[in-house]
């Protein structure tokens, strides 16, 4: 990326900040100090951070991209500021978007983690083209960084594609709401084109807490469309979550062969207290979509290896929770689900064992180890 082109975001971005501060009726001294700190792949990003007092409870540069989050997706921006700071907000969006009308297209998001973050929640300032990410993160650096979006996910988590129309899982991150299933409308943008995608009550898996924030959401749908042959951009769930970034897995094969199994465990449900005839707990619900939903991605997970999933016997027990077992001759695998954090596991290789408790990643591994041929 043009030097030129870094040090013109650079500084409007400071004047912005500036602006915004004045807003916040700001000292100089309060409104803190925005610095280089470190280039990013070579010269294609620069690294900023706003160095704040103790005493100033609200960040500038949290304001500006709340201000321009809200202004490029029709809502209503943060109360506190006046006209005079949303001008400064507006003349930093024309200024992205006017790079981009040049050939250099800008996104703007926020997210956590090491920069460049693989998971955020972006707005939708879109150009013709590509769009090169521009970053802040919580501890308030600015980063732009000229990858391309399929450049941008994680090497262990490649984007793939398919012409397929069918079931989906769908991973993103974000400040995630609870779901209205009510009207459960998405929208995609890819290729600076919409795509809808319709789906059904039981699809959404979220998690509670302040945990939602940065955690991976899962989404499954189903595809109204089987034209998916690029990587998806942008994903919209109307109407209670922000825009966030996607990397879009289909799993048609492995969804229908595995959805026997996602009916028995639903089923699991059925069962009254006292179901072993002694003193066995109902089933939680939460166990069983828990699984359900671990199923699911384990098969996606196999899928995008290359390979299929020998199908776990499903049971459930009397503390409330589902077991899954993979047994393979001397290799044996159980993964007990309580809920979605919640997870035990027993592996075995002959006489050689281990167990304990574990997190949803981790037993992901554990299925993908069963599969492996050769591994111990």
């Amino acid at each position: 990326m043009r030097i030129d082109i870094l040090e013109r975001l650079a500084r409007q971005l400071r004047e912005t900040i500036v602006g915004v501060s004045e807003d916040l009726e700001l000292t100089a001294d309060e409104a803190g100090v925005l610095e280089l700190v470190d280039l990013v792949s070579g010269s294609s990003g620069l690294v900023f951070e706003q160095t704040l007092p103790a005493s100033t409870n609200l960040a500038p540069l949290e304001v500006v991209f709340d201000g321009m989050i809200a202004r490029s997706s029709g809502r209503h921006p943060p109360r506190i500021l006046t006209e005079h700071g949303l001008r400064h907000i507006d003349d930093l969006l024309e200024t992205c978007q006017d790079i981009g009308r040049h050939g250099t297209p800008v996104r703007i998001q926020m997210a956590s983690g090491e920069y460049p973050p693989f998971y955020s929640w972006p707005s939708e300032v879109w150009t013709d083209g590509r769009p090169a990410p521009l970053y802040a993160l919580p501890t308030l650096p600015l980063v732009l960084d000229s990858v391309t979006l399929r450049g941008a996910f994680p090497p262990e988590l490649p984007p793939i594609t398919d012409t397929e129309a069918g079931k989906w899982v769908i991973r993103f991150t974000g400040h995630v709401e609870r779901l209205d299933n009510r009207k459960s409308e998405m929208r995609i943008r890819r290729d600076n084109k919409l795509k809808e995608l319709n789906l059904s009550e039981e699809q959404f898996a979220t998690v509670d807490g302040e945990d939602a924030r940065w955690k991976r959401v899962l989404v499954t749908a189903l595809s109204a469309t089987p034209n998916w042959d690029g990587v998806v951009e942008v994903l919209r769930v109307v109407p209670a979550t922000e825009d966030v970034e996607v990397e879009a897995t289909p799993t048609n094969e492995a969804a229908q062969q595995i959805q026997p199994l996602l009916k028995r465990i639903a089923d699991f449900a059925d069962l009254p207290a006292r179901w072993d005839s002694y003193s066995a707990e109902p089933i939680k619900i939460g166990a069983i979509n828990a699984a359900k939903a671990f199923l699911v991605l384990a098969a996606s997970e196999l899928r995008a290896r290359n390979m299929v999933m020998t199908l776990p016997f499903a049971a459930p027990v009397s503390r409330g929770s589902v077991q899954l077992e993979w047994e393979n001759g001397d290799k044996y695998l159980e993964i007990e689900l309580f809920g979605e954090r919640w997870l035990d596991y027993m592996r075995s290789v002959d006489n050689d064992a281990a167990e304990g408790e574990t997190n949803r990643d981790k037993a992901l591994d554990l299925v993908v180890w069963f599969h492996q041929r050769g591994e111990r």
